[in-house]
């Protein structure tokens, strides 16, 4: 077994081949990222120096990820869970930990406690967890499912209004706009929305969005799908603040549902925090809840770790 830092964009060609076929193994309730996840997670959070995969052989069988934001991703393929692999992913991540908060370039307000997860079924990942350090935080997210067997409504806009997908790359600014507006958040960049849409597993028909009569973007639906295990996943779904209950949100996720179902999925997937007023509104177009993801920090880490090293 050996383990090396991201190298060339094939790699992530790599990490999704191994998802896809952890999924197949392990099946949906497992923990493992959609492929959606992987191409949305990795235009907003990729560095090289982050990401850390582990071989067996010529065979991908794990990665962690890293964020300046100090969120820890962890995926193993299932039939390499628990041999030992987590124990090195936890040390590479700490060592990366200790460089970040050493770099004078990342502000002291972005230097927080160490932030993994993990779904509420996974006995084994919550006592590695814990055994390591981590408490339970406050803010865990819900997963939810909906079979596409089930008929789908039509999506209903107000006057005026259309939805399609993102027409080309002259709405990058536009729907990263969007994004950030929604979430409050400056994750997005223009220009990291357009290195999105030049990814091979970006489709601007299943970037479904809303559009106001003077041609704002006022409510998206990033739609995924894996064709190999038949599973579409929205990541992630908006509305700008001045457009919110309006039914635009539930206009584009309707049409997701069936977009996703024309390329061959059978489930659809969608993941919320728990404090989000989407829940009703997924529930509303068909999901149930299936699982919840909890989210674990290491308290006064920087100060245990320090002490470690004296």
């Amino acid at each position: 077994m050996h383990s090396r830092n991201f190298e060339t964009e094939n790699d992530l060609h790599t990490i999704r081949n191994m998802l896809v076929d952890a999924r197949r193994i392990a099946g949906h309730t497992a923990g493992y990222w959609h492929v959606g996840d992987l191409t949305w997670r990795h235009c907003i959070w990729f560095c090289p120096q982050n990401y850390r995969l582990w071989y067996d052989d010529d065979q991908l069988v794990g990665f962690a990820v890293f964020t300046d934001y100090f969120y820890f991703y962890w995926q193993v393929h299932p039939n390499y869970l628990w041999r030992g692999i987590e124990q090195e992913m936890l040390a590479w991540v700490e060592m990366r930990w200790h460089q970040a908060m050493d770099d004078a370039a990342i502000p002291s307000d972005r230097k927080r406690n160490l932030v993994p997860s993990a779904f509420e079924n996974d006995s084994q990942r919550i006592a590695f967890l814990e055994q390591n350090g981590f408490t339970r935080g406050e803010h865990p997210m819900i997963h939810f499912a909906r079979s596409l067997a089930e008929p789908i409504a039509d999506s209903q806009l107000p006057d005026g209004f259309s939805l399609r997908g993102v027409s080309g790359k002259h709405e990058a600014s536009d729907r990263a706009q969007a994004h950030r507006q929604a979430f409050q958040s400056s994750y997005v960049t223009d220009d990291g929305y357009r290195t999105l849409m030049q990814m091979s597993e970006y489709d601007r028909e299943l970037d479904l969005v809303a559009v106001s009569p003077d041609g704002i973007i006022a409510a998206f639906a990033m739609s995924w799908v894996d064709p190999q295990n038949k599973v579409g996943e929205f990541e992630p779904v908006g509305a700008r603040t001045n457009y919110r209950r309006k039914g635009l949100t539930r206009a584009v996720l309707l049409e997701g549902l069936k977009r996703m179902k024309l390329r061959g999925a059978e489930m659809a997937i969608v993941s919320t925090n728990t404090n989000n007023v989407t829940q009703g509104l997924y529930e509303s177009v068909g999901f149930c809840q299936f699982n919840r993801e909890l989210d674990f920090v290491r308290l006064n880490f920087w100060a245990k770790f320090t002490h470690s090293q004296n």
